[in-house]
């Protein structure tokens, strides 16, 4: 049979689809929000980011497909359950802990973690339209600029 055998539309198709990989993915989120708790606010901050790249990564061909669908073939209530408003919780914990240490005031939680979001958003897309996919920065050791090479003074 067809697909239109087991879902009513293309909607119901993609429906689906995102249901699974949001099933696939949240859990995966979760324990990275979790392992990350513990540790000081912009090494928290470092962790849940590169752990979101990596499952974002791991799933390029899903998120190629995401940002080709025709947004009005997904459903308010796909939207609204999705992994956009779990992750806006996991990054305003995050900023909580940032406020409660006064690197910016408790006013702009939602907004810094939807700044980050975005961003990092902004990073799944271009690494989505590039092939092969980027290689990943090296941690740097103090959080500094990387030393040696080009530059005044880089040696």
């Amino acid at each position: 049979g067809t697909l239109y055998n087991y879902f009513p539309d293309r909607a119901g198709i993609f429906a689906a689809l995102f249901a699974a990989r949001r099933a696939a993915m949240a859990p995966r989120l979760a324990a990275a929000a979790a392992a990350a708790a513990a540790l000081p606010f912009a090494a928290r901050v470092r962790a849940f980011a590169a752990a979101l790249m990596t499952v974002f990564d791991e799933q390029r061909g899903f998120i190629r497909l995401l940002l080709a669908t025709d947004p009005v073939a997904i459903s308010a209530k796909a939207r609204t359950t999705g992994l956009v408003p779990q992750l806006e919780q996991h990054f305003e914990d995050i900023m909580r802990a940032g406020a409660a240490k006064k690197l910016f005031p408790a006013t702009e939680v939602a907004l810094q973690a939807r700044m980050l979001l975005g961003a990092l958003r902004g990073v799944a897309v271009w690494r989505v339209g590039t092939r092969p996919p980027p290689a990943r920065a090296r941690p740097r050791g103090g959080g500094g600029p990387p030393r040696g090479g080009g530059g005044p003074g880089g040696g």
